[in-house]
């Protein structure tokens, strides 16, 4: 036998005693989501997730109706780590289900429970299920921030063109994080249509959002953003103007020129930093600028 056979060979046995080991580990962490101690469940539920047997799918599933909140939360992001779509169905009851408990305030529910439905929510976006979309659409029209902004986040994985007019309208939320994820999840499906709406974002009240803009529009390559990009040179935000300058390097119009060896005054030394490259970028020599 040579080496080199013995040397695969030996590989092969250590890949085949690690995956009969998870197997066994597996085994073993689905046996203790039925333990009376709850601490003990809610490191199976954790664990699961992170080992890729997919026998844990149903296990998981029965877990999302533990009755502690820590077994639940961890089930649910289980689940997603694990993708299985046949998760789908009780991750989306998850989502869709609000019940209350007694609080200080009457009929207002746990936070922790808002926790969960964010959770199940971001877990069901990793899924690829096709009955994901319609709950995960509706989800961004849900009255808990937290929860829109992870169906925001998880229909930028969703491989349906009429995920992208729903996530335009969720550009005009309140929150800023679901207008981010919004604007993240529209640069995944790269639809076209989105391209106007992403623009008027660079005027978004929140820095946060017009950085992300900023970054999205360079890497869309989709010239009709050029004027505002040049525009948002001028952004009260250094990081934004940075941004900006960056995406106008990433376009290579020559509209940009003149703007940006402005920009090499700017107070900022990222801008001014920026600025140099994109000008490098659009073919014009140091010496020059």
């Amino acid at each position: 036998m040579t080496a080199k056979i013995l040397a695969m060979l030996l590989v092969y046995l250590l890949v085949l005693s690690t995956q009969l080991s998870a197997a066994d580990d597996a085994d073993k962490y689905v046996e203790d989501l039925k333990d009376p101690d709850a601490n003990v469940r809610w490191a199976a539920a954790s664990t699961l997730g992170s080992l890729g047997d997919r026998k844990a799918v149903d296990p998981l599933t029965i877990a999302l109706k533990d009755g502690d909140f820590r077994v639940r939360q961890a089930a649910a992001w289980s689940l997603g780590e694990l993708g299985d779509a046949k998760a789908a169905g009780a991750l989306i009851q998850t989502l869709q289900t609000r019940d209350y408990y007694p609080s200080y305030e009457e009929d207002r529910m746990m936070p922790q429970e808002n926790q969960l439905r964010a959770t199940a929510t971001e877990a069901l976006g990793k899924l690829n299920s096709s009955s994901a979309v319609d709950p995960l659409i509706q989800a961004l029209l849900d009255e808990e921030s937290s929860v829109r902004a992870a169906a925001a986040e998880s229909l930028g994985r969703q491989n349906d063109p009429k995920v992208v007019e729903p996530l335009i309208l969720a550009l005009k939320e309140d929150s800023y994080q679901v207008r981010t994820n919004a604007l993240w999840s529209l640069q995944k499906i790269n639809d076209t249509r989105a391209t106007e709406p992403l623009i008027l974002s660079l005027m978004d009240e929140d820095t946060r959002v017009r950085l992300a803009a900023a970054k999205i529009l360079g890497d869309l390559g989709d010239d009709r953003a050029v004027s505002s990009l040049i525009r948002a040179l001028n952004d009260e935000d250094a990081e934004v103007r940075a941004a900006a300058a960056e995406a106008l390097g990433k376009l290579g119009d020559v509209r940009a020129v003149d703007p940006l060896e402005e920009a090499l005054n700017d107070e900022s030394a990222a801008v001014k930093l920026r600025a140099t490259w994109a000008l490098e970028k659009l073919g014009v020599p140091p010496s020059s600028q």
